[in-house]
């Protein structure tokens, strides 16, 4: 039995930044400093000695419900992709739909890279994302932001006369979210065999196929393509 203890702080804080993260009532603001939250406190429990107290109270934490990061977040990634297509698919001449993008773009992408130290860290997390339903809310994340790519729908710098939004003070590079789901599904499916066969059944090797041939995809996801494919082909 682990009689690792389990900080009141740490808990809350954790607690306490999922759900300013989900909350549908939460500003662009809010998410921004709950996933900075997120961030230092996964970095602090994976940057410690392994078998540490602070790892072994983070690991510990993963096992409750309301402080598991995948199985929370993971919703709000969903609503967040369907908000990130809507803006996409409407084009982005105005300024306050390219913040938002921009800005969804960049949360949706902290927001994965935290979820890869985790399923890289604790095991439960790394089975649930290997089920159907974050494997389908990753795979349609990948689609979606293949639009940020073409040259129709790729965000400009405001103008230097507008007022700059207060969380837009750089377009996200093209690049950064795909890239960012492909290695989320890579910490994901590597050394699990069923979560490869979900995969599959999800069609998701045809969707990173179809990205790396589209003509507009930037070259370093298209080399990111060709990384998953070769490791997904190894025996």
């Amino acid at each position: 039995m682990n009689d690792t203890p389990i900080s009141a702080n740490v808990r809350e804080a954790l607690q306490d930044s999922l759900d300013a993260l989900v909350s549908a009532r939460s500003p662009m603001s809010t998410r921004s400093r709950a996933l900075e939250t997120l961030e230092r406190l996964t970095t602090q429990a994976f940057a410690a000695p392994e078998g540490s107290a602070t790892l072994q109270e983070f690991l510990l934490l993963q096992n409750t419900f309301e402080c598991n990061v995948a199985s929370r977040t993971i919703p709000w990634i969903s609503g967040a992709s369907i908000r990130l297509d809507a803006l996409l698919q409407r084009g982005l001449s105005d300024g306050q739909r390219q913040a938002e993008a921009s800005t969804l773009t960049s949360q949706l992408t902290q927001a994965l890279v935290i979820i890869q130290g985790v399923a890289l860290t604790h095991h439960s997390t790394k089975v649930f994302l290997g089920r159907r339903y974050p494997l389908d809310v990753l795979l349609d994340l990948l689609v979606i932001s293949r639009h940020l790519a073409s040259p129709s729908h790729n965000p400009k710098q405001p103008a230097a006369s507008g007022e700059e939004h207060p969380h837009n003070k750089q377009v996200a590079p093209p690049s950064i979210l795909p890239n960012a789901v492909l290695d989320t599904l890579l910490c994901t499916l590597v050394d699990s065999s069923p979560s490869l066969r979900v995969f599959e059944d999800c069609n998701g090797v045809q969707t990173i196929v179809k990205l790396l041939k589209r003509a507009h995809t930037p070259r370093d996801v298209r080399m990111k393509c060709l990384e998953f494919l070769y490791f997904y082909l190894m025996d």
